[in-house]
């Protein structure tokens, strides 16, 4: 972890590592809001006749994410911020299962558990 203080004390505190968490949070909340977007009715569909308003709302979360992930890697090593970013992945999985009830499969629990001590080796 001493790699992860220096790294963290060259941009004055945790704030490059609260930046990558946001990130996370709002690719999560973009693909979210992709998936609302996408299965709007043809009345509300204001996109194209394709997609809903939530479909703009995840493009700018997608932004957002850009621009701090952006940002973050002025200060952190690229290895810790992709390491932090593929918690979306998880994120992703378990806002489907909570907000579209899409399950969780024995193969994707290992799939998370996977994710996570991946992180724990990286990040040591």
């Amino acid at each position: 972890m001493g790699e992860l203080s220096g790294a963290a004390s060259l941009s004055g505190g945790l704030k490059p590592y609260i930046a990558m968490a946001l990130v996370v949070v709002a690719n999560v909340s973009a693909n979210v809001l992709l998936k609302l977007g996408s299965g709007v009715e043809e009345p509300r569909a204001i996109v194209l006749g394709l997609f809903g308003w939530q479909f703009f709302a995840g493009i700018l979360c997608f932004a957002i994410a850009v621009v701090l992930y952006a940002w973050s890697l002025k200060y952190l090593p690229l290895y810790v911020a992709q390491t932090i970013a593929s918690l979306q992945f998880a994120g992703a999985i378990m806002a489907a299962h909570f907000l579209f009830g899409e399950t969780i499969t024995p193969d994707r629990w290992i799939g998370i558990a996977s994710i996570i001590l991946g992180i724990v080796l990286v990040m040591r």
